[in-house]
């Protein structure tokens, strides 16, 4: 063997060594554990890629997804100190902890809708009444039962959608069920609209069950639609820990925003039980690449939610949510 080659084996061996330390020092290491809700939702794609592409253990974290079907099982968890981060919808139980309970503050955007982009949150009629001419707007559904809830989000649309024609949720007869079984309700014609978000709202849409009539996006700018939120643990006992914790969320936030690429739709729909082929027709909520939080988009939601009794007060920004993780992280990352 010559002395160039002796040279380049060696160099190549000292080089898988060193790389081989590097990679093991967080191993090594007893991993910081972090647990964080999981709803199985399209928002929640950059999580799903800083855990698969590896920003959490790069920041020597190791979280936990923990699966939840009600945002209020989240916040539930939060307020225990179970869940140390919740991504959650900007709704009346998350207003209202924040409210009540201490350390419990936003700290990042989840989801934001905006005029003029495709619809992430929407309100559909099922597809046989709309298609006889039977119920194609508000005032037709007032001989009928829809899915929504009473407060929060899917309320709150439901209401914009109705106003069009004057009238209130108060005026219709509306029941409650895990949008799960929404599409068979549609199919079967035991319920007439109901309010659907990302990728369900697609698959009534693709599969014959429903006739998309609304968008958030018709009615609000720039609306803040979901939120990630953190607990004491992060917020206020170990705000370092929360800091590696946005570092790695940002990165996946990032990698998200190359919007959908073949890695992308791999990853997010291994944990949303979607096909990757239906991910490609779905709507993909924007993001901000720095996290921030349009705090104003949602204060018509609030006002909204104060004339329905269900908030007491506006809930001010410097209450509402915490700036300084989604800043600091931003720095770090680019410095």
């Amino acid at each position: 063997m010559s002395r160039k080659n002796i040279i380049l084996t060696l160099f190549t061996l000292f080089a898988i060594f060193f790389s081989s330390c590097t990679n093991s020092q967080n191993t090594e290491k007893e991993l910081q554990k972090i647990i964080a809700s999981n709803n199985s939702n399209l928002s929640n794609g950059p999580l799903y890629i800083a855990v698969e592409e590896g920003y959490f253990f790069e920041e020597g974290l190791n979280v936990e997804l923990y699966g939840v079907s009600r945002s209020a099982e989240a916040i539930a968890g939060m307020i225990s100190g179970d869940i140390d981060v919740v991504s959650v919808g900007n709704g009346i139980g998350l207003l209202n902890t924040i409210t009540h309970e201490e350390g419990i503050q936003v700290v990042a955007d989840r989801a934001h809708l905006s005029k003029n982009t495709c619809t992430y949150y929407g309100v559909i009629i099922g597809k046989e009444y709309y298609e006889s001419g039977e119920v194609t707007r508000p005032l037709d559904l007032l001989n009928y039962t829809i899915r929504s809830q009473s407060t929060g989000v899917s309320a709150f649309l439901f209401s914009l959608y109705l106003a069009e024609e004057n009238l209130q949720l108060e005026d219709l007869d509306y029941t409650y069920f895990p949008s799960s079984s929404t599409n068979e309700a549609l199919d079967k014609q035991t319920i007439a609209a109901a309010t659907a978000v990302e990728p369900n709202l697609s698959k009534a849409i693709n599969g014959g069950f429903g006739v998309l009539v609304a968008g958030m996006e018709d009615y609000v700018d720039d609306y803040q639609i979901s939120v990630l939120a953190y607990g004491k643990k992060l917020n206020i006992e170990n705000p370092e820990l929360g800091v590696s914790f946005m570092k790695a969320y940002l990165k996946g936030v990032k990698q998200y925003n190359e919007g959908k690429t073949p890695r992308n739709l791999e990853i997010i729909s291994s944990y949303i039980e979607t096909s990757e082929e239906e991910l490609m027709n779905t709507c993909w909520p924007s993001i901000w690449e720095d996290g921030h939080i349009s705090y104003d988009s949602f204060l018509n939601y609030q006002e909204w939610s104060i004339e329905n009794g269900d908030l007491d007060k506006i809930v001010p920004e410097e209450k509402f949510w915490n700036s300084y993780f989604t800043e600091e992280a931003y720095r770090l990352i680019n410095n």
